[in-house]
């Protein structure tokens, strides 16, 4: 649904507040029998009609500049579209896409009338979704069912319509197969007793206490989805052996995962003591060095790919674990997003504060 549509819908029930209050319960009724439908019998989506992803993802993976993609999204995807209405909000969950790192779920939020008044007396608003998002296998023998390695919500940005357009990342071992695997949407685990869904930071630079505006949504949210059949867009490991900017312990990370939207960067060993890992600690401040990528290809052109964030990154992480020697086997990984895919295809090389990563 387009951004004006969605506005313009939540608009028109706020103008009748009447109407909107008796309709609700019903609705709302109406989406938990759905999502009962849903949880119990899946459904595949977008993979038996001729949706447009490049209309739909070229909104989220834009940069904010306005400068659109070049990257072809042609039969990506799944093609979802469902809505839920809560207490100040319409939150619509537009698409999902995956690389064989993360599956990135874009989704569009509508605030009222009402909360829109609120805020806009701040310069520097900020939006978060606060759903849990979880892929699921069809594989009884698996020790666990959820797959979900770690994640990231990227960037929330507000269009010239006031709608919210924002992607939520799951993370998944690389190379996880997804046929067979279900994505989950749930707020089973709420942050507050009101079930909130929608947080709202609004900043005030005199203060170091911020605003929050909390939404809720009056019913339970569950909504299941097929990912059988959902384009997987291949990345390439490469050998790294170098120090990432802004890393405090300067790490050694042996090798990278590049995919269209992301690098991770990976490194593992064995130890001993706990925990084992070491620790990525992180430069703040003045003292922090912006990063900038640039993607190299074979017919000269160079394209700069922009971060999501300022700094050093997206989420960072560390793990170990007992292994039969009595020590411990250990990785550690950094991610940075890219606010807009770029092509594999003819890359020769990634540069980036100084350092190299060979990619043919």
């Amino acid at each position: 649904m387009k951004a004006k549509q969605i506005q313009a819908q939540f608009d028109a029930q706020n103008r009748n507040e009447l109407r909107h209050r008796s309709a609700k319960r019903g609705w709302m009724t109406g989406l938990a029998a759905a999502a009962a439908v849903l949880v119990f019998g899946t459904v595949t989506v977008g993979a038996v009609n001729n949706w447009d992803y490049s209309a739909v993802f070229n909104r989220y993976f834009s940069e904010k500049s306005g400068t659109e993609t070049v990257f072809d999204f042609s039969g990506m995807g799944l093609d979802i579209g469902d809505t839920v209405e809560g207490d100040g909000f319409l939150l619509t969950v537009q698409s999902a896409v995956a690389d064989t790192n993360n599956l990135y779920v874009a989704y569009d939020v509508a605030l009222s009338d009402a909360v829109n008044a609120e805020i806009a007396q701040y310069e520097d608003v900020r939006l978060y979704p606060n759903l849990s998002l979880q892929i699921f296998t069809s594989d009884a023998d698996a020790p666990y069912p959820v797959l979900n390695q770690g994640g990231a919500d990227l960037e929330a940005v507000r269009d010239e319509d006031g709608i919210w357009h924002g992607v939520a990342v799951i993370g998944m071992e690389h190379g996880t197969v997804l046929d067979g695997c279900q994505l989950r949407i749930d707020n089973s685990e709420p942050v507050s007793d009101d079930h909130t869904v929608i947080s709202v930071e609004c900043v005030k630079p005199d203060s170091d206490v911020n605003d929050w505006i909390q939404l809720g949504a009056p019913e339970k949210i569950d909504l299941c989805y097929d990912l059988t059949g959902i384009t997987v867009q291949q990345g390439m490991v490469r050998d790294f052996g170098q120090t990432l900017p802004n890393d405090a312990n300067e790490n050694v990370f042996d090798s990278v995962i590049v995919t269209p939207f992301m690098l991770k960067f990976e490194s593992t060993g064995h130890g001993y003591g706990d925990p084992a890992a070491p620790k990525w600690g992180m430069v703040w401040g003045d003292d922090r060095e912006p990063v900038e990528f640039t993607a190299v290809y074979a017919d000269g052109t160079e394209r700069v790919l922009t971060l999501y964030g300022k700094g050093a990154g997206g989420g960072t992480g560390g793990q170990s674990s007992r292994n039969p020697e009595g020590g411990y086997d250990w990785e550690l990984t950094a991610d940075y997003y890219f606010t807009t895919p770029f092509t594999l295809d003819g890359l020769t090389e990634i540069r980036f504060n100084g350092r190299v990563i060979t990619v043919a």
